[in-house]
């Protein structure tokens, strides 16, 4: 979920775990319709969701096996050795063996995040909410703590349903996103088909930020309104992979790259090509055919004196 501050994203994800309540619409998990569950049914409905932190909310002054021990023993688990073998496990996981004993107080924030990412993991949960996990971070850490859900995600098989305001954290990890506006949902999609068609101006501008497809501004200054310059979007396959190189061999128009971006989204490699063709227009035509029978869009760039 991606939206500007005050769009709603917070307020959305403690709907989820139903700690906020909500007069009209459902909420349901899993076939569950939170509003129908009683507060002993909710309660157990919580204990399958976890939950990570913007700011980590840690016990400063406990160390980190008590600040992990903590929901295991909420939980109802008493046997020592269990408790201690799943602290283990957990740190060991999120790759802080070393931190057992350690005052939360003594961590960096990336050590923080990790101890709230175990933390949240303890009792082994269904769904992780994250809520602006990596927004504290920098960019090195940001990036190892992006990593770890990752595998949390694949590894452990736990649906995460995270919460952001950087494109970057959604072009990164993500599957899906959901654009919010003013508490509502303005658009939603696979992450490869949102990223490449973006219908609301507000995704248009969250997508700027991290592709770049613009013609830069001394090429445009070069421009004049006769030019012909249109915008290739497409993703890479094997029928495209010299895709220009067969444009020029294939039909009797000069072609300039202005500008190109190649992204990877999720293991699909999303390419953007602004062009400049120079022929006859019935060549430029059949050229444009030939490029959206390929599953190709082909959107004419219109270009200011």
């Amino acid at each position: 979920m991606i939206g500007y501050s005050g769009a709603g994203k917070s307020t959305l994800i403690r709907l989820v775990n139903g700690l906020e309540t909500h007069e009209t619409g459902d909420v349901i998990i899993d076939g569950q319709n939170i509003k129908d569950l009683n507060e002993n049914e909710l309660n157990r409905l919580r204990k399958r969701i976890g939950m990570v932190f913007q700011q980590f909310n840690l016990l400063e002054t406990q160390s980190v096996y008590r600040n992990i021990e903590i929901p295991l023993l909420l939980e109802g688990k008493k046997n020592k050795k269990e408790i201690d073998a799943r602290i283990k496990e957990l740190l060991s996981f999120v790759g802080l063996e070393d931190k057992y004993n350690a005052h939360a107080s003594s961590l960096s924030g990336g050590q923080k995040q990790r101890v709230g990412i175990a933390r949240a993991l303890a009792t082994e949960p269904d769904i992780l909410l994250s809520d602006e996990a990596t927004s504290a971070l920098d960019p090195d850490t940001t990036d190892s703590i992006l990593k770890l859900l990752q595998r949390i995600n694949k590894e452990l098989n736990i649906t995460i349903l995270l919460i952001t305001h950087e494109m970057e954290v959604i072009k990164q990890i993500c599957d899906s996103v959901a654009v919010m506006k003013e508490g509502a949902i303005i658009e939603a999609g696979p992450v490869a088909q949102v990223f490449s068609q973006p219908q609301e101006a507000d995704t248009k501008r969250f997508v700027a930020t991290v592709i770049d497809n613009q013609i830069p501004e001394a090429t445009l200054k070069q421009l004049v309104s006769t030019n012909i310059v249109y915008k290739l979007t497409y993703f890479s396959n094997e029928s495209n992979q010299s895709l220009l190189y067969d444009m020029n061999q294939q039909f009797p128009v000069k072609t300039e790259i202005l500008s190109a971006s190649v992204n990877e989204l999720q293991g699909h490699i999303l390419n953007i090509y602004n062009l400049k063709f120079e022929g006859e227009e019935a060549d430029i035509d059949a050229l444009i055919t030939d490029l959206q029978s390929k599953e190709i869009k082909v959107e004419r760039v219109e270009i200011d004196d």
